[in-house]
């Protein structure tokens, strides 16, 4: 059994987090939520859809993921749903970034 006692406590920078990025599927900016989306959105409520506003309109997207596969897994349930406009968007320290720079990241 451990206790805290056996616990190592390890100095960390901001830098040890390189490599931290939120994967989400961004469905779309609205004015409002018809009740065709309402209803699409609650067959994904296992994707924990929320909006964020901004300029009168609010943008949705899913849970935050950390892996580009399980994200991707969130966009095919997206489009299942008929949500064209959705894609996979990725973010690094809270900002928006591009894909292609954490895939880059990895090489």
């Amino acid at each position: 059994m451990l206790t805290w006692l056996d616990s190592k406590i390890i100095k960390s920078t901001r830098d040890d987090f390189n490599f931290n990025y939120e994967y989400k599927v961004e469905i779309g900016e609205f004015d409002r939520l018809t009740d065709d989306l309402k209803f699409k959105f609650n067959k994904l409520k296992d994707l924990e859809i929320a909006g964020f506003e901004t300029n009168g309109l609010t943008r949705y997207y899913s849970k935050s993921r950390d892996n580009l596969e399980s994200v991707n897994t969130d966009f095919n349930a997206c489009m299942s749903q008929n949500l064209k406009n959705s894609k996979v968007v990725v973010f690094k320290d809270g900002v928006l970034t591009k894909i292609e720079e954490t895939l880059n990241s990895f090489k």
